[in-house]
């Protein structure tokens, strides 16, 4: 089993994977150590895992996140219950460097890479809708429709940019105007520039008044950007 998709993130990249089938219940330590097994070559070349399930696990979970909080193998284990040394066994089981199973400090760095996330089916798709809504004008449910088929048909490495021009080419959707986003400043030293055109050419003959409070007011907006 190959991740789903793998996303480039400032913090490097994270080979995502998404598992729903609610009517097996809780991920067991067995469960999600045969998903971590099929995702060894992303971690043994240092790439991170997150893996999102409809589901709840969490005994998984507990064991990810004190390694998490353990700099070190000995920090790890001295913060393990009773029965967790044999469930992180379990887990480092399905993993091998080069072949070889991995030893303990190995496997404490892996599981260090690894993230669990619980999504019900309902509240993953609502996620994504007002993830878009934030982003675009237009309806969220017809965009991330169209991007569902979009992503289908172009089953490589897609930016951003792609995917946005993608989407600001459907009827009724737009990009919104986002505070720091470099668009957003395009946009605007594009319509201060067009207003000022405006003024130029109706400009009478003998000059325009003065207003110090206006020019205070770009000096605070030139600031701001």
């Amino acid at each position: 089993m190959r991740a789903s998709f793998e996303v480039d993130e400032p913090d490097g990249p994270w080979c995502e994977q998404a598992k729903d089938v609610p009517s097996q219940g809780e991920w067991s330590i067995v469960r999600v150590g045969k998903i971590l097994k099929a995702v060894n070559g992303h971690l043994e070349v240092g790439k991170r895992v997150r893996l999102v399930l409809s589901t709840g696990c969490p005994k998984p979970e507990d064991l990810i996140t004190r390694a998490l909080a353990a700099e070190t193998l000995a920090e790890f284990e001295e913060a393990l219950t009773q029965k967790q040394p044999s469930e992180f066994a379990s887990v480092i089981r399905n993993w091998t460097v080069d072949g070889k199973p991995v030893d303990e400090q190995t496997g404490h760095q892996y599981l260090r890479r690894v993230r669990v996330e619980h999504l019900r089916r309902d509240e993953l798709r609502r996620m994504v809708s007002q993830t878009y809504e934030r982003l675009f004008v237009g309806d969220a449910e017809m965009i991330v429709s169209s991007l569902r088929g979009y992503l289908g048909d172009h089953l490589e490495r897609i930016t951003p940019v792609q995917v946005r021009d993608h989407l600001i080419h459907l009827p009724g959707v737009r990009p919104r105007l986002l505070p720091g986003d470099q668009t957003t400043h395009l946009a605007l030293d594009s319509t201060v520039k067009r207003f000022a055109r405006r003024v130029t050419r109706t400009e009478p003959a003998f000059g325009l008044a003065s207003q110090p409070q206006s020019a205070k007011l770009c000096d605070r907006l030139t600031l701001q950007l």
